[in-house]
């Protein structure tokens, strides 16, 4: 890793903790392990250094994606998985910040905020959006192909609904602290595939995997 990508690496980390506007460049360069002033050789400002973590974390959850999911056909094991594979991104940011247990940090929630402040954003968050969307919409039209996944639903709306439970998700475990995610993900899992899978299909309408509880000691 160069000292560039060490910049981005450490000013993401502190980001996600602190904020943006809380989030010093003094504490970035002695954390990389050099001077304040020679952050300035490698990024014009602040808002650079945040434009290229923002686009760093998509990157990221993008390569982590497309681990989970590649060389998997089954409809069921590749939206498992990308849920599965968004879900944990999350802890592991929320155990590098030092969070306990099942409490997240959000990925999103840092992107809503680019979003907020720099409108020039919005294509890389939309574009990461779409990867997902287009993502789901494949594997939801080759189940309904292969008798997974029942006909009457629209690709599209489906697979917007999925990210949805995904989102909220995250969300809502970077908010409370009692939400078991080991708990709540394996529950979210069975009831989509009730929902959605074929009848015709018999027994493999359900989610025989069982999600593994996240070890504390996961780093990211």
């Amino acid at each position: 890793m160069n000292t560039r990508e060490k910049i981005i690496d450490s000013s993401l980390k502190n980001f996600l903790i602190f904020g943006y506007e809380n989030t010093s460049l003094l504490k970035v360069a002695e954390e990389v392990g050099i001077k304040k002033a020679s952050i300035y050789y490698h990024f014009r400002n602040k808002e650079e250094i945040f434009h290229e973590s923002i686009r760093y974390l998509i990157s990221t959850i993008k390569n982590t994606i497309e681990d989970s999911v590649g060389g998997k056909s089954n409809a069921k094991t590749i939206i498992h998985s990308l849920m599965n594979s968004i879900i944990e991104f999350n802890f592991h940011l929320s155990h590098m910040a030092g969070i306990e247990k099942s409490h997240f940090l959000s990925a999103s929630r840092l992107m809503e905020y680019g979003l907020r402040e720099f409108p020039d954003l919005k294509k890389d968050v939309d574009n990461y959006y779409d990867y997902i969307k287009n993502t789901l919409m494949d594997a939801i039209h080759s189940g309904q192909k292969n008798k997974e996944i029942k006909k009457e639903f629209n690709a599209e709306m489906l697979a917007f609904e999925i990210i949805s439970k995904i989102e909220g998700f995250c969300l809502l475990s970077s908010s409370y602290s009692k939400f078991n995610i080991n708990i709540v993900r394996q529950s979210m899992y069975d009831n989509l595939w009730k929902l959605i899978g074929d009848e015709n299909s018999g027994k493999r309408g359900f989610f025989k995997y069982k999600a593994k509880s996240i070890p504390i000691s996961t780093r990211w």
